[in-house]
């Protein structure tokens, strides 16, 4: 990501990098130090923190679908992660972010 930002002439320090899939303290704190003064970060530690027993977790999340009356979409580039209720909001934020990428 720093070297996408880079590339882009985008200092990463005014971006935050949010870190949420498998993550648990040592491993959010190993990508703290790895990230400090280069960017912010932030982390999502959900499994890790609400499963405390021994069974192994299921692989489902809640996530927000709406907020004010408006949709809500998660782009992942992990199939299967992404979700919106509406796929003609998701076709224009695919959009939107492909434009970006080429402007």
């Amino acid at each position: 990501m720093l070297k996408h930002y880079e590339g882009l002439n985008i200092d990463a320090r005014e971006k935050t990098l949010l870190f949420s899939d498998s993550l648990d303290f040592a491993r959010a704190d190993a990508l703290y130090r790895h990230f400090n003064g280069r960017a912010k970060v932030a982390f999502g530690i959900g499994t890790y923190l609400a499963n405390d027993t021994k069974e192994k977790p299921l692989n489902i999340v809640m996530k927000t679908t709406s907020c004010n009356n408006m949709d809500v979409a998660k782009i992942s580039d992990t199939p299967g992660k992404g979700m919106c209720k509406n796929p003609a909001y998701v076709d224009y934020l695919q959009r939107s972010i492909d434009w970006k990428m080429m402007h």
